[in-house]
């Protein structure tokens, strides 16, 4: 509906329920997707969407100002900028045109080997360096890491490692759907919420690095949390 397929399509964005929906809109439409670390200077998302030639972009209301100076940016090719909070209503406008034959419409156009998204790496020794992943290198992880922790659909995964990293989105984000279970993203990683989202979640599923469990270790709410629905991660 958009005009964007076969083209790129950027998301400037904390975890969260709109990123997913973006995030499948994105690559089951034969758009590649750009996930961009929301945490960036200005400057060097610019640079990166100018350098990835993204086409497009869905942003949420925190980074308004980072588009403003986007769009006042020589180098960027970006058609259209679209608030990832209106995604729902844009669903509800577009769902008539599609509701007949989308399982068809996928399977004839949407292949494996498909470019599903350019995720760039940290750049702590030179510029981000955009990674090519195609749609079977995202399923298939995310289904091994899935089958290996014995994910099922009675399985809740919370989600407090960003999405627009290969962690949250291929191990936890893709492990959980290819296994029917529920995913339960949180914006940002802070101990004290993601203690809370254990307890009034039950969560049974949780990825991170030994900072963030340190972290969640020593935090005063780590006493009264109650992990007794806990089980791999």
């Amino acid at each position: 509906k958009l005009g964007l397929r076969g083209k790129k399509v950027a998301i400037l964005s904390e975890n969260s329920y709109y990123w997913i929906a973006c995030y499948f809109s994105i690559i089951t439409g034969k758009i590649t997707a750009v996930p961009m670390d929301p945490k960036l200077p200005d400057d060097d998302i610019i640079d990166i969407m100018i350098r990835s030639g993204c086409n497009a972009i869905y942003y949420s209301e925190d980074f308004k100002d980072t588009v403003e100076k986007m769009k006042k940016t020589d180098g960027v090719v970006i058609e259209q900028y679209i608030k990832i909070e209106d995604f729902y209503s844009m669903v509800e406008e577009g769902h008539n045109e599609v509701k007949n034959g989308v399982e068809s419409y996928l399977e004839d156009e949407v292949l494996p080997s498909d470019l599903a998204f350019l995720v760039y790496t940290s750049g702590t020794t030179g510029f981000p360096k955009g990674v090519m992943l195609t749609h079977y290198n995202v399923v298939n992880n995310g289904k091994c890491i899935g089958d290996r922790m014995d994910l099922s659909t009675a399985d809740r995964m919370m989600i407090h490692v960003p999405m627009f990293h290969c962690f949250g989105m291929v191990l936890a984000m893709t492990a959980i759907m290819t296994h029917g279970g529920t995913a339960l993203p949180l914006p940002y990683f802070s101990p004290k919420s993601s203690l809370a989202c254990i307890n009034s979640e039950r969560i049974t599923a949780f990825h991170g690095v030994p900072t963030m469990f340190i972290a969640m270790l020593q935090h005063p709410d780590f006493e009264k949390t109650d992990f007794s629905y806990m089980r791999t991660g």
